[in-house]
Parts: C-alpha cells; structure tokens; sequence
C-alpha cells in the first residue's frame, strides 16, 4: 500500500498506530486504494464526498417512501379497489415505482462498484 500512495510503509504503520500525521499529498493518496477513504475525516467538519458522476436523485429513500405512500393509500379500505388495486390505481402508483426502482437500482450499481474497486 505505501507505493501506491506513495510513501514508506513505515508511514503507513504509524497512521495505523496513530503514531503520525500524513501529509495532504499521502493523505489524498489514499483514495487510490479506498473511495472512501477521507470520510470519517470530511465527516468531523460535516461534510462527505460525492463522486462526480454521482446524480442528484440517487436518494433512495424519498422515492421508495413515496411508492410506499401510494401503495398504502390505493390498498386502503377508502380506495375505490378497497385492499385490490384496480387497474385505475395500478396506472397512477407507476411514475412513483418507476422512481422508486431507479434510484434503489442506482444504489445497487453503487454498491457493486465499490465491492468492484475493494476488490481490485
């Protein structure tokens, strides 16, 4: 690991022992071997990193809880299918599973690159 970020490897050792300070450069360096490697320090000035092809709308969590909301108001009781979901209902529920899918999928794509990257 210290070639790769460039530095000797009794460096490495002393990060890892807390024993030293690593410069911005072998600091910064360190993405090469970990994407998210300066998140616990950008995260103690409340911060985070954001990959550059990242999309604003990889947020999971607004889209799949409006798809959830709509499930529930189309299988209420009050609805005109009552707990089935007329075809009606199926049609308007479609834009919010449809965000819903592409942003868990975007997640996923997300997941399976860092796993990529770790592995390398």
């Amino acid at each position: 690991m210290a070639d790769v970020i460039g530095c000797s490897s009794a460096t490495v050792g002393n990060a890892r022992n807390r024993n030293g300070k690593l410069s911005a450069h072998t600091l910064f360096n360190l993405l090469a071997v970990d994407p998210l490697a300066l998140e616990s320090l950008l995260g103690h000035f409340d911060r985070r990193s954001v990959p550059i092809v990242a999309k604003c709308d990889t947020d999971a969590l607004p889209s799949t809880a409006g798809a959830v909301h709509k499930l529930a108001v189309v299988t209420a009781d009050a609805s005109p299918g009552g707990k089935f979901i007329t075809d009606c209902e199926a049609l308007q529920c479609e834009p919010e599973i449809d965000a819903a899918m592409e942003a868990l999928a975007s997640l996923k794509a997300r997941c399976i690159a860092i796993r990529k990257d770790r592995a390398a």
